[in-house]
């Protein structure tokens, strides 16, 4: 997995993610509206929406034509996202992390 983002000075900022730890950090640590969030070979834009009560661990939510529908869960791993992304197969999903709210929508592949 891998996250980038373009900083507020206008510098590309790109991490390798090996842990949770390391993707909350990053966003942490580069606190911008928009990130593009690499998973397997499927890009995703994590758009920040709004910001909700802080998160121990991240959660991920089915966001089906504007709906947000009862399946969900609690990111404990990295391989979480792997399991819940080919479990309910959708062009979006809202992200809580940190204390923020993205919409996770799928904008393109890797290579394609």
């Amino acid at each position: 997995m891998q996250i980038s983002c373009q900083s507020k000075s206008g510098e590309s900022c790109t991490q390798s993610l090996n842990t949770l730890e390391e993707l909350c950090e990053f966003i942490n640590n580069h606190p911008v509206s928009s990130y593009n969030f690499h998973i397997n070979s499927v890009i995703y834009q994590l758009l920040k929406i709004t910001t909700c009560e802080w998160r121990e661990h991240p959660k991920i939510l089915l966001n089906v034509q504007g709906k947000v529908l009862p399946q969900e869960l609690t990111i404990t791993h990295l391989d979480d996202f792997h399991y819940f992304l080919s479990q309910y197969p959708s062009p979006q999903y809202l992200l809580e992390i940190n204390s923020a709210l993205f919409k996770m929508q799928k904008i393109g592949t890797i290579g394609k």
